[in-house]
């Protein structure tokens, strides 16, 4: 089994990205790139200004076919605006 790392925007807060995370009612939607792995990923590991904060299981690897909710910022905006 594989792992996948993603680093989350450094501009934003360390509180704030622990917040985010480590919240017990969202579900967590993140793009890996074009296609499926190739091998089955067990765990999604979240980086933040080179630290490892923590790890999700991955439930579910699909291929967005316009099924999937648009990704939104925090602020509900559709695009990412660096502060």
């Amino acid at each position: 089994m594989a792992d996948i790392i993603k680093t989350w925007p450094a501009f934003m807060e360390r509180r704030k990205v622990r917040a985010i995370f480590s919240s017990k009612w969202a579900m967590f939607y993140f793009t890996l790139g074009k296609g499926k792995p190739k091998q089955i990923v067990e765990h999604l590991w979240f980086t933040h200004q080179d630290e490892i904060l923590g790890k999700f299981p991955v439930r579910e690897i699909v291929c967005n076919v316009g099924q999937l909710p648009k990704l939104r910022s925090l602020e509900n905006r559709r695009r990412w605006k660096r502060r």
